[in-house]
């Protein structure tokens, strides 16, 4: 396609072949003598399959100003392929296959001109030394995504401006950037680095400098000498960042931080990310003038220190989210007259007192579920926060009585629920957030749980009342009691009543010992079990039993307080019948061989069945 236009008072074209199938560019091709090729300034063959240029095929083109070769198929750059190209200003090769290493002469016949090199997304394993030293005007410099371990110096490139080097396998850079003052941009991100580049250190500035996802542990060095407009630092092993100028943005965003202090915004930093980290406490600033987003979220911050928002009138968005915030004091939020968002979602807040939101008097959104709130003085809050729009509420404990009363004047005020994550829809609710229609306890930001758990517990409360009334000593036992199978009695600590049972003297005084009332536990028992629920999760057994132990708790030491008189005689009994049986054995010595064995016989049922 051609596009044609005047530049200069001259007839100029742009020629592109986008998307087509030209997989070779052969001498010759461009040689034709007529004014498109003369006055060709602009030269796009993206997305064409192409494989190769062969040596002089665009010497005809001595105009062009741009050449653009991206996502094609070549492999090498053929020694004197760009020749001719004298003017050029921008030349794009990404997304190739280039492979092996570059030199200059790979480069012939391309001037001082060119400002734009892109070889991003290739395979160049090595950039030999004074490759891009012809260049001297080189003012944006790619070589992204390749597999790079070294540099070449770029002393000569003084007007260089922004330098992209990430993804690749560099871990050192030493006397490589050019000697100027400043620099625009430096992206270093993904790269091998376990300490900040001693190179960086000799600019007084550098705007945007990008050192994300490598191995560095400390940059305290950098952050002394050099002035930063945007740093960003996430995805390294950092702990502390002890001071440091930043004038736009600073990101040390998932770090191991623990500790950030002496930060100068310079008055002119709007943006501050330090989320995802393990801050314990807030970081220490100044020139927070103007600053616009505060991002803290997932830290282990407990309490907001007064003072942190004096001077911070341009802020409009803060993230304390996924902290440990227990308790917000009065006058934390001094100086945020112009909050629009707060997030306190998924801290440890169990109350809110409105005169704490007094200062926000243009906040729109405020967002509080994952806490431990049971209710808030809606109306007061809501009476305050004249601006507010939207409200996050859920996850929390409420009360189904005072949930209701917060979206009733939710309702009054025109203001919007947000859900945060699932909505809570198969278990009691209001709005589709979980509530209890009496306080109890829940764990803090559990997820939710079965419709069953607050059915058993009633259930369980119920049967307690009834007991406790109707059968105080009969219902009494132990929990192994409760845990009888068919065949023994479960592990556990056993009280004296199944040692006796269990373990005791096999003498007919033996059946004696209560089992009426233990044949009255176990019916019992066994009722609880037949009428919990059919399809109670397999979780909630243990907790069901608990439940039920708790009900039928037993006197652990002794048999039964009230019958220890009844033990005395029981045992008194026994000695008494040991005594009998042994003169009986005395004069019958051989009649009683057999009439032992058939007593042995006939007892061990007994302790099966007391078991049983």
């Amino acid at each position: 396609m051609f596009n044609r236009a005047y530049y200069n008072g001259h007839f100029t074209c742009k020629l592109i072949f986008e998307n087509s199938n030209i997989e070779h560019v052969m001498q010759g091709i461009f040689d034709i003598e007529d004014n498109y090729n003369k006055h060709l300034l602009y030269l796009y063959l993206s997305n064409t399959n192409l494989e190769s240029i062969e040596t002089g095929a665009l010497k005809a083109l001595e105009r062009l100003l741009e050449l653009k070769l991206d996502n094609n198929k070549i492999q090498i750059i053929q020694m004197g392929a760009l020749k001719g190209l004298q003017n050029l200003i921008l030349l794009d090769i990404s997304h190739n296959q280039l492979s092996g290493s570059l030199d200059y002469r790979n480069f012939t016949g391309v001037g001082q001109n060119l400002t734009n090199l892109d070889l991003s997304f290739n395979n160049i394993d090595f950039i030999r030394e004074h490759c891009f030293k012809p260049f001297i005007n080189l003012i944006h410099l790619n070589v992204s995504q390749n597999n790079l371990l070294l540099l070449p110096s770029l002393y000569n490139n003084i007007k260089l401006s922004t330098i992209i080097l990430s993804h690749n396998h560099i871990s050192m850079i030493n006397e490589v950037f050019p000697e100027i003052d400043t620099i625009d941009t430096i992206d270093l991100s993904f790269n091998n680095f376990t300490s900040s580049p001693k190179d960086l250190e000799k600019y007084q500035s550098i705007s945007n400098l990008n050192l994300e996802y490598n191995y560095l542990m400390d940059i305290s060095d950098l952050m002394k000498s050099v002035k930063f407009n945007t740093l960003l630092i996430k995805g390294n092993n950092i702990k502390k960042i002890i001071g440091g100028t930043f004038c736009s943005e600073l990101v040390v965003s998932s770090l191991n931080l623990t500790e950030l202090n002496n930060i100068n915004m310079c008055e002119n930093g709007t943006f501050l990310d330090a989320s995802h980290n393990h801050l314990k406490s807030f970081p220490k600033w100044s020139g927070m003038k103007a600053i616009k987003k505060i991002y803290l979220q997932n830290n282990e911050i407990k309490e907001i220190p007064y003072k942190m928002f004096h001077d911070m009138n341009s802020l409009i968005d803060l993230r304390l989210d996924k902290n440990k915030i227990s308790n917000l004091n009065f006058g934390v939020f001094f100086g945020l007259n112009h909050l629009k968002s707060l997030n306190l979602s998924f801290n440890e807040l169990t109350t809110i007192d409105h005169n704490v939101l007094f200062e926000l008097q243009n906040l729109e959104d405020l967002y509080l579920g994952g806490n431990k709130l049971t209710t808030i003085p809606s109306h007061d809050i809501f009476a305050t926060l004249k601006h507010l729009k939207r409200v996050g509420l859920s996850r929390n404990h409420w009360t189904c009585p005072s949930l209701m009363d917060v979206l009733q004047n939710m309702r009054k005020n025109n203001i919007e629920l947000v859900h945060h994550g699932e909505i809570d829809a198969h278990v009691v609710n209001l709005g589709g957030i979980r509530c209890w229609i009496e306080n109890i306890t829940v764990e803090h930001n559990s997820p939710t749980t079965d419709k069953y758990d607050l059915d058993i517990t009633t259930s369980i409360q119920q049967t307690d009342t009834t007991m406790t009334t109707s059968t105080p000593k009969t219902e009494s036992s132990t929990q192994q009691i409760l845990q009888i199978n068919d065949n023994n009695i479960t592990e556990g600590p056993k009280t004296d009543v199944e040692t006796n049972v269990t373990q005791g003297p096999n003498t007919n005084s033996t059946q004696e010992i209560k089992l009426k009332e233990l044949d009255q536990i176990i019916a019992h028992a066994e009722k609880l079990l037949q009428e919990r629920p059919a399809n109670l999760p397999k979780a909630n057994e243990d907790q069901l039993n608990e439940l039920l132990v708790k009900n039928l708790r037993p006197v652990q030491s002794g048999i039964y307080e009230t019958n220890n008189l009844f033990i005395i005689i029981i045992i008194l009994f026994c000695c008494y019948l040991c005594i009998e049986l042994y003169k009986f054995y005395n004069r019958h010595m051989s009649k009683m061989r057999s009439y032992k064995v058939a007593s042995s016989d006939s007892q061990r049922p007994l302790a099966n069945d007391i078991e049983l």
